[in-house]
């Protein structure tokens, strides 16, 4: 995937361009100052996509913490570390496989 990257200045007097570049191409541009990325225009598919991936999260998020309410936070901070280390590993086994 390219992406495009434009200086804050560059952006402003480019937008329109910028803005079908990114609905036609589904390619995201970084708006950067100084050289640091402050806002990224990504296609509406992509905005979709964040948004439900961002929902799911926080509905696992919400269903730990009410199964855990009455539990040491200390407990399940170790629960849930060592789990996601069994799915890294997991996945890093998965990719060294494939290659």
């Amino acid at each position: 995937m390219l992406i495009q990257r434009y200086s804050a200045q560059d952006a402003r007097v480019n937008l329109a361009d910028i803005l079908g570049a990114v609905y036609y191409t589904k390619n995201p541009v970084l708006v950067e100052k100084r050289g640091r990325p402050v806002a990224a225009v990504i296609s509406p598919e992509d905005f979709d996509w964040l948004r439900r991936e961002k929902e799911k999260v926080f509905a696992v998020i919400d269903r730990i913490q009410a199964r855990s309410s009455d539990r040491d936070p200390d407990e399940v901070l170790s629960e849930v570390t060592a789990e996601v280390e069994e799915v890294r590993q997991s996945l890093y086994e998965k990719r060294r496989r494939a290659n």
